[in-house]
């Protein structure tokens, strides 16, 4: 009993190192894929907050130490059952004094997942009273305790179980439960849990780096397809027809139609590295949603019902854009903005630079910017210049030894790029 005591006095000390320790494996774990087991054996540890119905002002706050097995019985029910080990102190009648008793506790509980990170649970928890203490107090600072054993008003009880458990992130996860006496001995005790989890089992496995996610994005793009976005303005044509200015309409038409063919003859000329499908913009969603039924056009811009790609195939996307910061170190969210197209899903960054340029850039299957060291991007400087010819008096030196004056210069450029990242990727 003797060493028991000891125990008791150094738990919280054990419960403070535990919890240190997970909270190092947490901030480990991030640069690592976890693979959860079928079932997982979990180490349990946190804090009892407990009161005593009889009892005025009885309220403590104690650590446990357990583990846990969880078993899944199908894709929505799981059972969990579990030992612990927990100490309770409680203020007793007299002035002074506190109870102290540990336990050791069994459960069993059934439980439903919520959702993809909670699930629910009720059950039952059998608590085996292992010791019972009072300390009694010389005087108010508490020096010169002593230990009696008082009289045999504790014992094992039979408890209802109800809690959530939650995962937090790869291998820990936390709990919250109540639990209270269903049999009637002479004190009831109402218990709230708070528990961390660490989840012993399964495996780790390092977390792709961004250069491994970028050669298997590069062989993903040589043995699929890539879809060219070609701009129509239509929302821009309809507002110039609207206002009256037919002309400018038709113009902003023709020359529309012109560079559409102009991309499309470039690719044909210029681009080995894979197979190559060309699309309005105004079919992007039906893209995004893999949606392939008469949306790709030929070299009249015509919708050509016998262009197909299969629904499962692995595509991304190339357009005449403008390529921003970072996406993968800036990207914040997704807002709707007005594009000469109509409304559309954009990207919003934080930090980094602010500067836009104009590129051949590729994007994903989601129309997200890839990344490097992926060669996502070629510049076209002509389309700049053309748009900003005030550029060519700041830029007159980078101008001269520029190598993309038209769009089959770009799409040339971009598929010796590709071509040599795909080469030192096998």
């Amino acid at each position: 009993m003797k060493n028991l005591k000891n125990f008791q006095f150094l738990f919280p000390q054990l419960f403070i190192n535990l919890l240190f320790s997970m909270s190092c494996f947490a901030s480990i774990y991030p640069q690592y894929a976890y693979k959860p087991p079928v079932s997982k054996l979990e180490l349990t540890s946190g804090f009892n907050f407990t009161s005593i119905k009889q009892i005025e002002n009885s309220n403590s706050g104690t650590p446990f130490l357990g583990i846990r097995l969880q078993m899944p019985l199908n894709k929505e029910f799981f059972l969990e059952t579990g030992a612990e080990l927990a100490y309770f102190e409680y203020s007793s009648f007299t002035a002074f004094p506190k109870i102290r008793n540990t336990y050791l506790r069994f459960k069993i509980v059934p439980q439903f997942k919520i959702n993809n990170f909670m699930k629910f649970g009720a059950g039952l928890q059998r608590s085996f009273l292992f010791s019972s203490n009072t300390i009694t107090l010389h005087d108010k600072n508490w020096n010169g305790s002593s230990y009696y054993n008082p009289k045999p008003d504790f014992g094992s009880t039979l408890d209802y179980f109800i809690g959530f458990d939650i995962d937090l992130y790869n291998r820990v996860g936390m709990g919250v439960n109540l639990t209270a006496s269903l049999t009637d001995p002479a004190f009831t005790i109402r218990n709230f849990q708070f528990s961390v989890h660490y989840t012993l089992n399964g495996e780790s496995e390092k977390k792709p780096s961004q250069k491994d996610i970028a050669n298997q994005q590069i062989k993903d793009l040589k043995n699929g397809v890539l879809l060219v976005r070609l701009k129509t303005s239509t929302s821009k044509i309809k507002a110039l027809q609207k206002a009256g200015y037919t002309d400018e309409a038709a113009r902003v038409e023709q020359e529309q139609l012109k560079d559409s063919k102009e991309i499309m003859q470039a690719f044909a000329d210029g681009f080995s590295f894979c197979q190559v499908r060309f699309f309005t913009s105004d079919k992007s969603l039906q893209i995004r949603n893999r949606m392939f039924k008469n949306v790709f056009v030929d070299e009249g811009l015509k919708i050509d019902s016998t262009i197909v790609v299969p629904e499962k195939e692995t595509f991304f996307i190339a357009d005449f854009d403008y390529v921003s910061n970072d996406t993968a170190a800036y990207f914040s969210n997704y807002k709707t903005e007005q594009t000469p197209d109509g409304p559309a899903r954009v990207p919003e960054y934080y930090g980094g630079t602010e500067i836009d340029f104009s590129a051949l850039v590729i994007s994903d299957s989601n129309f997200i910017q890839l990344q490097k060291p992926f060669p996502f991007y070629t510049r076209t400087a002509f389309k700049s210049y053309k748009e900003n010819p005030v550029q060519l008096i700041f830029l007159f030196p980078v101008a001269l030894i520029s190598d993309t004056w038209s769009y089959a210069d770009v799409v040339k450029k971009m598929d010796k790029k590709l071509l040599k990242f795909y080469s030192k990727s096998k």
